[in-house]
């Protein structure tokens, strides 16, 4: 059965490209969906010249009365409404209508662009046209914000209301167009605003990004359609990491159909990231991931490097909600454990033997610099270091790492396990994760590979397993091999349920099959009973 069947929808700005997918997601998923737009079959299109651009939108053959049927012809009930949601009387018909025809909503999309023909690449601040740059803003901004303004109550009246802002990047860099910046950031930022404000009452927030995305503009622009998209890689060989419309479309159904959607709310997400967390897949079968390629490859290195100046434009904010106590403390760990470290892909290859071979040495520098810091960890009183990414990061490594360290072949080694599976969880529903290096997030992760839970187990070879696609991209080979690690980890767990060598530690009984994998040379991980 559909995960959306009776469920009602709007995908304001529907008529092409990414809202057309969602839109027709959202059908196949069962929902009703209004698809909002201007391009109607009821009002004349202008004569489109041969040379016109593709992405010059005024006379594109698409119409939402198009995107409707498709709606219908997935499996749900396409409504086309022609709305200029720049046009608040319009925005608030639209609205009136759906309050008589359901009295709520269920769903609501923001996709509402349409800047592509306007947008000011090449030109800096001090370039650039200023009545093209506010038409910018008020088309793909205050859209967005009047749809909210009539839409909202009516997804307030919901019982698992969720809002979608469609946004480009799900990261803090510079886009390198200063008005194509301010609202791409500006979508993020209102989705983050609306989700304060709609927290107590039940309704979800999220931003989303679709990956390099094969619209119908796009298509036009390389000379390939939908079957022959792989042509236009000859032009430009960042294509063949594209993605469908029918991606983000779908990823946009899972986070409607998703029970735990709220714990999410404030937060930015990708169609990538959501094909990974709910198992989605392209229209062709394939799984893209523009997000490994592009943090992977150098043409886009200086957007990784504005994301991280962007950041630590925060430390001293960051510093001072923690304290400076606490900042000294979070250095000192992370300095300690994974040395000096500049870009994104950066990793000292020297501290591999602090990670894996250990010793008593490690132990006792350990419990000498950190050991009151885990103590003061178990017991919940470093928490406030959550509010920050290198803080909780920090924080996992105390409860997951040193604990092994501090309490090796003792049940002191686990202490910590729940609280860094939570720290870990819950940075990653936030999108902490996304704002560390590579290899910190490897250390991040690692309480999903230390769980006795099969289903974390194997959420942590998915999550293992982006991160090594990642991190191959850039080419370092010196990287620790942490997806091969959790597929063993998981092994163990979705045999056994926990791990055997840990029973004689924490009084467990094993069983006669636990017995003979241990018998076997089943692996302890440096954690014998002492």
């Amino acid at each position: 059965m559909a995960k959306l069947t009776g469920r009602v929808a709007v995908v304001a700005g529907a008529t092409r490209g990414a809202g057309r997918g969602i839109a027709v997601a959202l059908g196949a998923a069962g929902a009703t969906v209004y698809c909002t737009g201007r391009s109607s079959r009821s009002q004349p299109r202008p004569w489109r010249p041969a040379n016109a651009s593709p992405f010059d939108t005024s006379a594109r053959p698409e119409t939402i009365e198009r995107t409707a049927e498709l709606v219908t012809e997935a499996g749900g009930r396409g409504i086309a409404v022609r709305v200029d949601h720049s046009d608040e009387a319009q925005v608030e018909q639209l609205a009136a209508r759906i309050a008589g025809e359901h009295g709520h909503l269920d769903v609501l999309v923001n996709d509402i662009w349409g800047g592509d023909a306007i947008a000011q690449w090449g030109n800096k601040a001090w370039q650039v046209d200023i009545a093209r740059g506010r038409a910018l803003f008020d088309g793909a901004v205050m859209t967005h914000i009047i749809t909210n303004r009539h839409c909202v109550p009516l997804v307030m009246a919901s019982d698992r209301g969720l809002v979608l802002e469609i946004t480009d990047g799900d990261f803090q860099a510079y886009r390198g167009s200063l008005f194509y910046d301010l609202v791409k950031s500006t979508v993020i930022r209102l989705a983050f605003g609306l989700a304060e404000e709609l927290a107590p009452h039940g309704v979800a927030v999220l931003a989303l990004t679709p990956g390099f995305l094969r619209s119908e503009a796009m298509l036009e622009e390389l000379g390939v359609d939908a079957d022959s998209w792989r042509d236009g890689i000859a032009s430009d060989p960042h294509f063949a990491f594209s993605e469908s419309p029918a991606l983000v479309g779908r990823a946009v159904a899972a986070l409607a159909a998703d029970p735990e959607i709220l714990a999410r709310t404030g937060s930015v997400t990708s169609s990538w990231h959501a094909a990974r967390r709910y198992g989605l897949s392209d229209a062709d079968g394939t799984t893209p991931d523009w997000g490994a390629h592009a943090s992977a490859h150098p043409l886009f290195a200086s957007y990784v490097d504005s994301h991280y100046r962007f950041r630590d434009a925060f430390a001293e904010y960051e510093a001072g909600a923690l304290g400076s106590a606490d900042h000294t403390f979070i250095d000192a760990i992370l300095t300690f454990w994974f040395g000096e470290l500049d870009g994104a892909a950066d990793f000292d290859a020297s501290k591999s033997k602090l990670w894996w071979q250990g010793g008593e040495d490690v132990d006792a520098e350990i419990r000498v610099r950190f050991g009151h810091l885990g103590d003061r960890a178990l017991a919940g009183e470093l928490d406030h270091w959550l509010a920050a990414p290198r803080g909780t990061l920090a924080l996992v490594i105390l409860l997951d790492q040193f604990t092994r360290n501090l309490g090796r072949g003792t049940a002191a080694a686990y202490a910590g396990d729940a609280k860094a599976l939570a720290a870990c969880k819950q940075a990653i529903d936030c999108g902490q994760d996304a704002k560390l290096r590579l290899i910190e997030r490897g250390f991040l992760y690692m309480p999903l590979m230390h769980a006795e839970n099969r289903a974390t187990a194997q959420r942590c070879v998915e999550a293992f397993a982006a991160l090594s696609a990642e991190i191959a991209g850039c080419g370092n080979t010196e990287h620790p091999d942490f997806h091969s690690h959790a597929v063993t980890h998981a092994a163990i767990v979705d045999r056994f349920g926990r791990y055997p060598h840990r029973n004689d530690i924490l009084g467990r009984t094993s069983t006669a099959d636990e017995q003979q994998f241990l018998a076997d040379g089943g692996p302890t991980f440096g954690q014998d009973k002492r």
